[in-house]
């Protein structure tokens, strides 16, 4: 069984380690210092589909598979560990928890038009 990444994964990784690069980084001991993901983090990541990566595209999200979205928590955690946690639990438990037991209106009103107030839940924005 062959384990490698498809050119396609490859290429999605390497979008995420620009945007941790460009947006990240920079800001990476702010995040561990005031326990707060700043503002350019929460508005650059949805532009970028990364606010809700495994929520279906036809809701908003990016229909990631589950291994571009650990991809995606890798990189980030790599940079840092104080955002990958709650960028992993908006992820899991929060917006895949309102797909699989919310109603479908519900999803589509709230997630396809403007999931960011899930970010606001756990950032203290």
């Amino acid at each position: 069984m062959d384990f490698a990444l498809t050119p396609a994964q490859q290429q999605k990784r390497d979008e995420f380690r620009e945007f941790i690069q460009q947006y990240v980084e920079p800001v990476a001991d702010q995040i561990d210092r005031s326990r707060r993901m700043p503002l350019t983090v929460v508005r650059h990541a949805p532009k970028h589909g990364y606010l809700a990566p495994t929520v279906p595209t036809e809701y908003g999200g990016s229909g990631y598979d589950m291994l571009t979205f650990s991809m995606l928590a890798k990189e980030i955690a790599k940079a840092s560990i104080s955002l990958a946690i709650p960028f992993s639990i908006h992820t899991c438990l929060a917006t895949d928890s309102i797909l699989d037991a919310g109603c479908i209106g519900f999803a589509r009103s709230t997630i396809g038009r403007n999931w960011l107030w899930l970010g606001h839940c756990h950032v203290g924005i």
